[in-house]
């Protein structure tokens, strides 16, 4: 919702479970009768995104989010990964033709572990922080 024509809000939860049986191939199952059930999230169980966008005057916003997860799976399971939040932060202005926008993602430069099995490449950790500068300008045809 937009309150006081001056700030946009949002927030997504999500809570997911899967459990699987039968034969693994390739990462998928053959559904092959099994002995037990196995876990088959490779996300997290669950995530979290909240937000803001404040508008400023002379044509400016800023805006931030929080992500959380609550820790991707560990190994074959049934435990998990520790939990992590980032936070991302951008702000930007209009003035004539032009806008100009700069974006710090995961802005606190939080380091944590996506996945520590071998497949797809190896160990997995999140992305750095990321700054990133953006200009433009609205041509007339």
């Amino acid at each position: 919702p937009l309150f006081d024509n001056a700030l946009d809000v949002h927030a997504v939860f999500s809570h997911q479970t899967v459990e699987g049986e039968g034969g693994v191939t390739g990462g998928l199952t053959d559904f092959s009768p099994g002995e037990e059930h196995f876990f088959l999230d490779h996300d997290q169980r669950n995530t979290l995104s909240a937000g803001a966008t404040l508008l400023l005057p002379r044509k400016s916003w800023i805006s931030g989010a929080v992500a959380y997860g609550s820790g991707f799976l560990e190994g074959d399971g049934p435990s998990h990964l520790p939990p992590h939040t980032s936070f991302d932060l951008s702000a930007g202005t209009t003035f004539g033709d032009w806008t100009a926008k700069v974006t710090a993602m995961n802005a606190t430069n939080k380091r944590y572990l996506l996945d520590e099995t071998n497949t797809f490449g190896g160990t997995h950790t999140n992305d750095p922080r990321q700054l990133s500068l953006q200009v433009g300008y609205r041509f007339h045809y």
